[in-house]
């Protein structure tokens, strides 16, 4: 190829301060100016985000981790898999055309590069909370009244 990629390189550090819905990593991408959310939001199968890039559809973009070809065949237009944002090391958003090294050439190359492993014993722990404070109010609702 000729011409520069153009795109957006985000690594560990910018990927685990960036807030991301449901903790999908398919949103990384719209952190490029390229990429714009799907009319259809989400696939309920594979539960990704859609987007498309420079005007393509959203069956255009290409998935690839750690060098493999990562698209989902079936028709989902989406990744195959649900690669944790925790394992992430990089990610590269390329959004101009490019080479045919990724198969189909119409829309982005998302190409994801995941961390390796250590000899020591680490791990990552996510919990959702909520204060009771913060529910809403149930009146004069009491456990006897609900078994009548």
């Amino acid at each position: 190829m000729n011409e520069a990629q153009v795109g957006t390189q985000l690594d560990t550090t910018q990927i685990q301060k960036t807030p991301l819905p449901n903790r999908r990593i398919t949103f990384l991408p719209l952190l490029n100016a390229a990429n714009r959310p799907a009319i259809n939001q989400g696939d309920v199968f594979m539960n990704q985000d859609l987007f498309t890039t420079s005007g393509t559809g959203r069956r255009q973009a290409w998935f690839e981790v750690d060098g493999a070809n990562a698209s989902d065949s079936w028709g989902r237009q989406t990744i195959f898999t649900n690669v944790q944002v925790d394992d992430l090391s990089e990610m590269n958003v390329i959004s101009n055309s490019v080479s045919a090294e990724y198969g189909w050439t119409a829309g982005s190359v998302v190409n994801i590069v995941t961390k390796s492993g250590t000899n020591n014993y680490h791990g990552d722990f996510v919990a959702l909370g909520r204060p009771a404070e913060a529910g809403a109010s149930l009146g004069h609702f009491n456990v006897s009244a609900a078994c009548l």
